[in-house]
């Protein structure tokens, strides 16, 4: 029995050995990978943040020749002070090109002229265009302490016609601008030297209205279709609209029409499946305020009612309203006492009109209506194809 409890405790010792080993062989593996991790982080976070130990002189990078560029670590990217030059270079290059890297194998080759106009193949074309992303995207903010912040804005939403505000954005550039200077630059705009990867939205909207002008760049297809439906909804100046008209002229009636006129998207018509769903209450309360300012009786049983027949008789009363030459958006009757709403100061302040101090919503919206009667504003609403009433 001795022997046993000899042998027995002389195995537990040895399997508490080898749990003591196998851990700490763990160990090791952990701060060998730790330390290579550190290792391959060395070169970022020594230019991020130097240490005491490193020198307070940095070494001069060697001058070079005419045209070619310095070469600098890729942990700490300096901004290129040619940057419309190489835009003009990279657009212009030969097809057989795959990369930025193609441009910058020859350092003798210096940028093209900007004066240069621009002749692309198709496949110059694709790859010109993937170049300039690269090179037009904003940095991220911790890559440079100068790079734009962040998006904290509505601009994107509201139509400012105070170019003023709309320059003085310091927020980082949308895809859609980005795309437009891509755009432009390939279409042969000048002052291309003003574009930089660090570039603001304010500082690449003044460019981009200044680039549209100088190349006429014509209205592309979302452009002339939300005009079509904007005319077909009784938007102001309809005559305006012309052929050869460019893309910022389209752009300014646009954003007129969109202020002065009734715009309704299309989405808020009920289409397709949704039109044979039961009608919300919001939906049938508003069409029982429109009934009663526009005197048309309700022609559906609101216990039973769809969402087609519903929006239908909206669509109608709206109508009457603005055959009667009254206010189409009436506030409820017991809100019209009640404080003006954002939206209402908002659309006045477009329309050039200041509210009064105290105003209610029956006021401002008297104010619109009247505004909208000077301009010659008409009544309209999107069509609905006959399948999807």
């Amino acid at each position: 029995m001795f022997s046993f409890a000899v042998r027995n405790r002389s195995s537990t010792s040895a399997s508490r050995g080898l749990c003591v080993r196998a851990i700490d062989a763990r160990r090791g593996v952990v701060q060998q990978s730790r330390a290579a991790s550190a290792r391959l982080s060395l070169p970022s976070s020594s230019a991020a943040l130097p240490s005491d130990s490193s020198p307070t002189t940095q070494e001069q990078p060697p001058a070079t020749t005419s045209g070619a560029e310095p070469s600098t670590p890729s942990s700490s990217p300096e901004w290129p002070t040619e940057f419309g030059a190489r835009m003009r270079g990279l657009a212009s290059r030969p097809p057989n090109s795959t990369g930025p890297s193609a441009s910058s194998s020859n350092p003798s080759a210096a940028p093209e002229s900007l004066d240069r106009p621009l002749s692309l193949s198709p496949q110059s074309l694709v790859d010109t265009l993937s170049d300039l992303l690269v090179e037009i995207s904003p940095p991220s903010s911790s890559s440079s302490p100068s790079a734009p912040s962040p998006r904290t804005d509505h601009t994107r939403y509201r139509l400012e016609t105070d170019t003023d505000f709309r320059y003085a954005s310091t927020a980082q550039p949308t895809p859609g601008a980005l795309r437009m200077a891509k755009r432009l630059v390939l279409l042969g705009a000048p002052d291309v030297e003003e574009l930089h990867p660090g570039i603001t939205e304010g500082a690449l909207r003044r460019w981009i209205d200044k680039a549209r002008e100088a190349v006429r760049l014509p209205p592309t297809t979302a452009q002339l279709a939300l005009a079509k439906n904007l005319i077909a909804q009784g938007a102001p100046d309809p005559h305006e609209v012309r052929e050869g008209m460019t893309h910022a002229e389209m752009e300014r009636w646009l954003t007129k029409a969109q202020i002065f006129g009734n715009f309704i998207p299309g989405r808020m018509v009920p289409v397709g499946h949704a039109r044979r769903t039961p009608a919300s209450g919001s939906q049938l309360d508003l069409a029982k305020n429109l009934s009663d300012a526009s005197g048309l009786p309700i022609p559906y049983d609101p216990r039973t009612a769809r969402k087609g027949e519903v929006s239908n008789f909206i669509i109608a009363c709206r109508t009457e309203l603005a055959r009667q030459s009254k206010p189409v958006f009436v506030p409820r009757p017991g809100e019209r006492d009640m404080p003006a709403t954002e939206r209402q100061k908002l659309k006045l302040e477009r329309m050039g009109l200041s509210l009064p101090w105290g105003a209610t919503r029956g006021q401002a919206s008297d104010m619109i209506t009247q505004r909208q009667k000077e301009m010659g504003v008409a009544w309209g609403l999107p069509e609905v194809k006959a399948a999807e009433r």
